[in-house]
């Protein structure tokens, strides 16, 4: 079983990606924001793993015989199902199941560890009032927004020496993260890794994930400063001087190539094409989604195909017919008069 799940979260986690990506680049072109489709895709997974078990009863079956009249994808062959190798589904069962638990356990720990070293970080930090803003201003951590339950906003030192029209944008994009709420989003986002470390497709979404936030981020800053060339130019001068890795969970700069990616994003314009090539990647999300629900899952009722059912035995046949032919023979039943008998069809 958990074979056949591992099997199931990687196909899916495969179709799912590639709609979300069809799916973005067509809204994208038309201004939509784009974050929430990957979390959408991280989440399919799941969804489609234990739809047939949370959903009740009939609805259950409804929803199965849905799926089954498109192509169903079968996880597991034959020729795994018959295990050559000897090796007893029980032992192979147990094996996966901790390691799987030992790297979302491991991650998860990482994870904790990480968040109270930036809390026991941030109490040695300054605390400034900025731009009518509250941020933290740290040796060397950011600009990045950190937390969950209370997200805030944390400053490098060297940020200050920026431009003051620079430094007023990269505060201003640090707000607009916490506006949105993209801490948060990404803290569920990384639930789904925790679920699944071992996917590579769920690390590749969370990436994705990352990029598409700070592009729709990008996209409501230039609408309250619609000044493209100095933000690309706050964007450059962050990226030349922040160094490692941020242990923020939104981060105002990413690697080279991501920001290569925004700025051509931010500085790219309209064709009369725009809105077919928009529509056309949304209709491609669409079939690609549709097929990521016609991978089998695991928990999946089975359904009775009529092309197999049994014929019922001829002696049984034959028993039932002399049954009826006796009742026959015993001679007619007589009812009882209790309405007279009238024409209704009178003509």
């Amino acid at each position: 079983m958990i074979a056949a799940v591992l099997t199931f979260l990687c196909a899916v986690s495969l179709l799912a990606s590639g709609a979300a990506w069809a799916a973005e680049e067509g809204l994208r072109r038309l201004g939509v924001p784009t974050r929430w489709i990957w979390l959408g895709a991280m989440a399919a997974s799941s969804a489609l793993l234990f739809g047939p078990v949370l959903v009740p009863g009939g609805a259950s079956d409804v929803l199965t015989r849905a799926v089954s009249i498109g192509p169903v994808f079968e996880l597991l062959p034959r020729a795994l199902a018959l295990n050559p190798a000897g090796i007893e589904p029980g032992a192979l069962d147990g094996v996966l199941a901790i390691a799987w638990g030992f790297l979302s356990v491991g991650m998860l720990a990482w994870l904790v560890r990480m968040q109270g070293r930036l809390r026991r970080e941030r109490s040695a930090w300054e605390h400034l009032w900025l731009y009518d803003r509250d941020v933290y201003l740290s040796p060397d951590r950011g600009p990045a927004v950190a937390g969950v339950l209370r997200p805030w906003i944390v400053l490098p030192r060297w940020a200050l020496s920026l431009p003051d029209s620079q430094l007023r944008l990269v505060v201003l994009h640090e707000e607009e993260h916490l506006r949105g709420g993209d801490a948060r989003l990404l803290a569920a986002a990384l639930f789904f890794v925790v679920v699944t470390p071992w996917n590579p497709a769920t690390w590749w979404q969370l990436r994705r994930l990352r990029m598409a936030m700070e592009m729709d981020c990008d996209r409501r800053v230039l609408r309250r400063e619609p000044d493209c060339e100095q933000y690309g130019n706050s964007l450059l001068s962050v990226a030349a001087k922040a160094s490692g890795v941020s242990f923020g969970l939104a981060a105002f700069t990413e690697r080279s190539l991501s920001l290569e990616r925004r700025i051509v994003v931010m500085t790219a314009r309209k064709s009369p094409w725009t809105p077919l090539r928009a529509g056309l990647l949304t209709l491609l999300a669409i079939v690609i989604g549709v097929q990521a629900c016609g991978v089998e899952s695991p928990f999946m009722p089975e359904i009775a195909d009529p092309s197999e059912a049994v014929e019922p035995d001829a002696s049984i046949q034959e028993a039932q017919l002399t049954a009826l032919l006796e009742e026959l023979a015993a001679g007619p039943a007589f009812t009882p008069f209790t309405v007279a008998p009238s024409i209704k069809n009178r003509r």
